[in-house]
């Protein structure tokens, strides 16, 4: 299975999704902003080429990179571990038509309310929420249903 793998450097714990991949037999093809030079050594024999990017959040740009690993192997996956990056890499993987999650559920999975309207919409039972974008609309929600009360921001890391 021939994986490609975005942002393989950073974090520095990205590098055991890269050794654990390759262990367990994937090809592991990697697409990141440092140049390979600045990747260990442990870390590009893990990964059977690598791709420099500008910005891996650069859409136009992963695509171009994709593209070209595409046209020398087949890719099964185009994947990300970093919650940045995981809108990008949606876009990406349906522009390039590689399975894996898509560009709606990535969305829900970052966009709270989004989400939670998706399963209401399904008629999964989920708890009252609002999308608040003020400190008020959050007090009025309050006085409406009570507490305790949790507030998340709408998407970023750990939402």
């Amino acid at each position: 299975m021939n994986v490609v793998f975005v942002e393989p450097h950073f974090p520095g714990t990205q590098r055991h999704f890269v050794r654990a991949l390759a262990e367990a037999g994937a090809t592991v093809i990697g697409i990141g902003e440092t140049p390979i030079w600045g990747l260990d050594e442990q870390l590009q024999n893990w990964m059977t080429h690598y791709e420099q990017v500008g910005s891996v959040t650069d859409v136009d740009a992963l695509t171009d990179a994709v593209r070209r690993i595409q046209a020398m192997v087949w890719v099964d996956r185009l994947e990300t571990t970093i919650e940045a990056h995981t809108m990008p890499v949606a876009r990406v993987r349906e522009q390039c038509e590689i399975p894996g999650t898509s560009v709606r559920t990535a969305w829900l999975c970052r966009d709270k309310p989004s989400m939670k309207d998706a399963l209401r919409a399904a008629g999964v039972p989920t708890a009252a929420s609002t999308a608040a974008s003020t400190a008020g609309e959050a007090h009025a929600f309050a006085e409406q249903i009570g507490y305790p009360l949790i507030l998340k921001p709408r998407a970023g890391a750990g939402a």
